[in-house]
């Protein structure tokens, strides 16, 4: 699927994004060298860990946005129902929350916050990018997943930002996978679906 951007988020400025970054820095770098010791990963962890700001915003469904009835039908939607959804017109929020305060803390992790609006109504998702799963019950409440995040590097050394639900009602090994990523050469946000079996 295929998103142009309607119009950026607008970032409030966060208060304590304004101190020192150097002082900061130092404190983040000495709690985690305490640990580990390694320079190298700490730096390819500060690197590899942000959620790539150019999806912040809101993007609004293009035409050209391929059918999802392929993944649908394969998670036991009623083929009837696909060309229905296929006609629904998506708006996405997305915000990045970069990393704040001390390494050992919470707030320390990446997220990403995704609001998504249709005619149905409004479904929110908040996950960090650390790979770590949650558990969440769908929207209906019926059924159990285990949701988690992280980035992915692409061909181009730009970050997609991909939330995996593991299935695990439905049987060992399954899971859906999201990607979103921002393509350099139009400016479009794409979103990738897929269904898979590792079993």
């Amino acid at each position: 699927m295929s998103f142009a951007e309607k119009a950026r988020s607008p970032q409030p400025p966060d208060a304590e994004a304004q101190l020192d970054w150097l002082e900061r820095g130092k404190q983040i770098a000495n709690s985690f060298l305490s640990k580990s010791g390694d320079v190298a990963t700490f730096a390819t962890e500060i690197d590899n860990a942000r959620c790539p700001s150019d999806i912040n915003g809101t993007w609004t469904q293009t035409k050209s946005s391929e059918s999802l009835c392929p993944i649908l039908r394969n998670l036991g939607v009623p083929g009837f129902v696909c060309p229905i959804i296929d006609r629904v017109h998506t708006t996405l929020d997305i915000t990045c929350i970069d990393r704040q305060g001390d390494f050992n803390s919470e707030r320390f992790k990446p997220k990403v916050r995704i609001q998504d609006r249709t005619i149905f109504g409004t479904n929110f998702t908040e996950v960090s990018l650390d790979g770590e799963e949650l558990e969440k019950l769908t929207k209906g409440g019926r059924k159990r997943y285990m949701l988690s995040g992280y980035l992915e590097q692409r061909e181009d050394n730009s970050s997609a930002v991909v939330m995996q639900c593991r299935l695990f009602q439905r049987g060992e090994g399954w899971y859906t996978r999201q990607e979103r990523f921002v393509v350099k050469e139009t400016g479009e946000l794409h979103e990738r679906h897929l269904l898979g079996s590792e079993a």
